[in-house]
């Protein structure tokens, strides 16, 4: 007599998504024999952003974190600026062009006042 397989129930499946949910916000733990070992593995889990927890004998002793990309490198990451290729001495250095006089200025403002209504 052949046997059905046993589905599981519904709340089971769900279950799951939540558990890897939270696995994801947990702390991961790892001893010094597993960083070790498989250290391009260890290297790979704190890529992805999460953190992990080096313990000896059982005893949180370190931790190791992602490196956070201040907001300049994460510009330049995404394109949308470009670092500078010289450094410049602000002592010795001196505008292309001299600034604007008072009179254009006065015009620019009162040409933009002018075209708003």
């Amino acid at each position: 007599m052949a046997t059905a397989k046993k589905k599981s129930p519904p709340h089971k499946r769900a279950d799951k998504k939540i558990t890897s949910e939270i696995e994801s916000a947990i702390t991961h733990h790892i001893g010094i024999r597993e960083l070790r070992q498989d250290a391009s593995r260890v290297v790979a889990i704190v890529e992805s952003g999460q953190t992990l927890v080096i313990t000896r004998h059982g005893k949180a002793v370190a931790t190791i974190n992602p490196i956070v990309k201040s907001k300049f490198d994460q510009l330049v990451d995404m394109g949308m600026i470009t670092p500078a290729t010289a450094k410049i001495d602000l002592r010795t250095w001196k505008p292309k062009s001299p600034p604007a006089s008072a009179e254009l200025l006065a015009a620019a403002l009162r040409e933009i006042r002018e075209s708003r209504f």
